[in-house]
C-alpha cells in the first residue's frame, strides 16, 4: 500500500456588525423575555434601566416632586451619561409620557403589557427631542388572547 496524499482544509468565516452611521444614539434595548424573567421589586420596569450601560438609579430622588405627587413617580431618580435625574424624558409607544413639571413619568406601564423598552443617550434623531435621556417603551399589540 502506498500512502495517500492528506488533504486538510479550515475555514473561517464571519461578519461583524455594521457600525450605525444613521445616528450618534447610545443606547441599551432591554427585550420582553428580560423585563418578564427578572425579578422586579413592585412589578416597576423602571427597575431594570440599571441594566443600560452608565445608568444610575441610586441618585437621590427629586424633594419637590415628593411633597406634591407622592408614590413611586416621585421616588423616580434615573440619571443616565452622568445627566440629571430631571432631565428624563419618557415616551409610551411614541407618544410623550412625561410630566412636564417634574420630568417623571405620566402612566406607568404593567410589565405584562410591555414588549420593550429602550435608553437612549446622547445625540439622537430629531423624533426624541426634549430631554438628554429617552426612556422610549414599546408596549406589545393585541388582546389577551
Amino acid at each position: 500500500m502506498e500512502v495517500g496524499q492528506v488533504n486538510e482544509s479550515v475555514q473561517v468565516s464571519a461578519s461583524a456588525d455594521l457600525l450605525q452611521t444613521e445616528n450618534l444614539t447610545v443606547g441599551t434595548v432591554v427585550e420582553n423575555k428580560m423585563i418578564t424573567e427578572l425579578p422586579l421589586s413592585g412589578r416597576n420596569y423602571l427597575s431594570l434601566v440599571a441594566l443600560s450601560s452608565n445608568v444610575d438609579t441610586l441618585s437621590p430622588s427629586s424633594g419637590q416632586a415628593g411633597s406634591r405627587q407622592g408614590g413611586d413617580r416621585a421616588s423616580q431618580s434615573i440619571s443616565a451619561a452622568g445627566q440629571r435625574i430631571m432631565f428624563d424624558y419618557y415616551t409610551l409607544d411614541g407618544l410623550n409620557n412625561t410630566d412636564p413639571d417634574f420630568n417623571t413619568y405620566v402612566t406607568l406601564p404593567s410589565v405584562d403589557a410591555i414588549q420593550e423598552f429602550k435608553v437612549q443617550t446622547g445625540i439622537y434623531p430629531a423624533e426624541f427631542g426634549h430631554q438628554a435621556t429617552q426612556i422610549n417603551v414599546v408596549t406589545k399589540s393585541g388582546g389577551n388572547s
